[in-house]
């Protein structure tokens, strides 16, 4: 038997694409039943000002985009922040969501356990970063003088996080879809065994 998610409101022309799980999304009820579906993934690469304005232009919600926007510059609750998207719709009410015991185990973790089957944001930070280590050895190696990555906004997080020479918390080096930052590194330095990259800007302007 197949599953139908009916939509009563707009249907984005562009839609709004989830990097963790390689998915776009063109409405409101698609993303309630993402969100569902994956409370595990939830996080700020997921809930962030891009979505906002996605939901303001797009699905021309703008009371939702502006009552979303409140709670994440507040550094709101996952639960305070997901909730409205459901209510949107009547989708879910919070009786419903709170009585789900793998969300209630969620929150409790500060969203850090892993999802079912899945990996750990620690384990999956650590690998990020042997990737990228990999790979900067490899281009060192054939002289390589300069290279673009095309990976998710949190692959570049994470190995930001643990190799910029100005070191941030995770969630400072989170960019939009289709950004990303430019940055150094010196060569011979990296060959002895000091892995930084240095002079990071973000693609449009120099970082504070």
């Amino acid at each position: 038997m197949s599953g139908y998610i009916l939509c009563q409101t707009k249907r984005a022309k562009l839609p709004y694409f989830i990097e963790n799980i390689s998915t776009n999304v063109y409405s409101i009820e698609e993303l309630s039943y993402y969100l569902y579906h994956n409370l595990y993934l939830i996080d700020q690469t997921i809930m962030n000002e891009g979505l906002c304005s996605w939901i303001q232009e797009e699905l021309e919600l703008p009371a939702l985009a502006a009552k979303l926007r409140s709670k994440i510059s507040k550094f709101a609750s996952a639960e305070d922040i997901v909730y409205p998207v459901f209510k949107e719709i009547n989708y879910l009410t919070y009786e419903e969501l709170k009585d789900r015991e793998e969300y209630q185990a969620w929150l409790d973790s500060g969203g850090t356990i892993a999802f079912p089957e899945g990996e750990e944001q620690k384990e999956f930070r650590s690998r990020c970063v042997r990737g990228m280590l990999c790979q900067v050895d490899r281009l060192c190696k054939e002289n390589v003088e300069s290279v673009a990555f095309v990976v998710h906004g949190g692959t570049i997080m994470a190995v930001l996080e643990q190799l910029a020479e100005d070191q941030k918390d995770f969630y400072h080096w989170q960019v939009e879809n289709g950004r990303g930052y430019r940055m150094l590194v010196d060569e011979e330095e990296w060959k002895s065994g000091v892995h930084r990259f240095y002079e990071i800007q973000k693609l449009g302007g120099a970082i504070e």
